[in-house]
């Protein structure tokens, strides 16, 4: 069942967080916002994987650092966290929809109050019945 209410908060010290949100187009590739959001929940004892943070790819097309982040970033985490403006960057929906597949918790990042509001849980997504 697809639910607004997760059946599973991350936990600090259990769970590894990978933060998605815009980057191209986007000041400094948002470089500010990635650091403090990645900041405060390291803070809180998560562990966190940032796209910022795993590097540059020399010559690197769009492509090479989206599979690059779903590959090193995604893959790896136990949970998603998006960051502000999420719906409006490609890269962010594709990192969604592996996640979402993964069965992994999506949080929103709540940039007024500095918290995640924890709004879906898909590892017990069922499909729908056909026929």
């Amino acid at each position: 069942m697809i639910t607004n209410k997760p059946t599973h908060i991350p936990v600090p010290g259990e769970d590894i967080l990978y933060t998605a949100g815009p980057v191209t187009g986007v000041p400094d590739y948002g470089k500010a916002r990635f650091a403090h959001v990645t900041h405060l929940l390291r803070e809180e004892g998560f562990e966190v994987i940032s796209p910022i943070e795993l590097g540059r790819i020399v010559d690197g097309t769009y492509e090479d650092y989206l599979l690059r982040d779903i590959k090193y970033g995604v893959v790896p985490a136990t949970a998603l966290v998006m960051l502000p403006g999420w719906p409006h960057s490609r890269g962010a929906m594709g990192e969604l929809n592996t996640a979402v597949t993964m069965g992994y918790p999506i949080g929103i990042w709540d940039s007024s109050r500095d918290v995640v509001i924890w709004v879906s849980d898909f590892r017990e997504t069922v499909p729908w019945p056909c026929g």
